[in-house]
């Protein structure tokens, strides 16, 4: 477990192209169920997967009410796989022998899964 929070929270720790893809996808996952979980409790809204993966917010998680808890909430949750987005692409940018500069482009909607591609591929 040490080794796994290292990989996703540290800043040293290299990122392999597997370890990159695996850890994406199974946070991705976590995220999608969690979301979705929250999302029916306190909205009685649910998100189909196509829906979820669009990179425009607004339309992601349509139906949910801005007043109220539920955004706040799914923003709160959000903010470790940022930080674990963003860490493990800069770190898999300067392993894949590219500028870690690269990696941020983790945070540009819709550009972020061409650089997520490129980089389980570099």
């Amino acid at each position: 477990m040490g080794r796994l929070m290292s990989l996703w929270f540290g800043f040293e720790a290299s990122v392999g192209r597997k370890a990159y893809l695996l850890s994406g996808l199974a946070l991705m996952a976590l995220k999608y169920v969690v979301d979705n979980a929250l999302t029916w409790q306190l909205a009685e809204v649910t998100i189909d997967p196509l829906t979820y993966l669009n990179p425009v917010l607004n339309m992601r998680f349509e139906g949910v009410p801005e007043e109220g808890p539920a955004l706040f909430l799914l923003g709160l949750w959000a903010l470790p796989f940022v930080w674990v987005g963003v860490s493990m692409s800069v770190r898999r940018a300067r392993d894949a022998g590219w500028s870690p500069w690269t990696g941020l482009f983790f945070l540009c909607p819709g550009i972020n899964y061409v650089m997520i591609a490129a980089l389980c591929a570099a």
